[in-house]
């Protein structure tokens, strides 16, 4: 009979135990199921920082688009040459089959125009006011 009790006892703590270990999963996976959600809903809120740009710790000033000179901001309109020859040996000079800037011509001197044995460079000289 001692063997019965025994017995049935530890029927008892089986069972026990098995409700103890469901829970114990209940609330494991309850857990998870919340982690889950709190990491899905902060994916669209999170700050974007701005991409580097290679000054990091230092401060530029604040600049107004009137506070740029006329010859930055010139460098990026359009040219368009009179004499067809000229452009094409500017063209030779920069390896350039694009669009051609103020900015490009800029960087063109008569000693690169040289060698295309163009001797008047008029054009490019009333621009660069030489």
């Amino acid at each position: 009979m001692m063997f019965f009790k025994a017995a049935e006892r530890s029927g008892k703590l089986q069972h026990l135990s098995r409700i103890f270990l469901t829970s114990v999963l209940i609330i494991a996976a309850a857990a998870a199921v919340f982690a889950l959600c709190a990491c899905v809903s902060d994916i669209g809120t999170a700050p974007i920082s701005p991409a580097p740009t290679g000054n990091i710790g230092i401060e530029t000033p604040d600049v107004e688009p009137t506070d740029i000179p006329y010859e930055i901001s010139a460098t990026y309109e359009l040219y368009y040459f009179e004499n067809r020859r000229l452009e094409q040996c500017v063209r030779e000079q920069l390896f350039w089959e694009g669009k051609i800037f103020l900015g490009d011509i800029l960087s063109v001197t008569k000693l690169d125009l040289s060698h295309c044995g163009i001797n008047d460079i008029s054009e490019l000289a009333a621009f660069k006011n030489l």
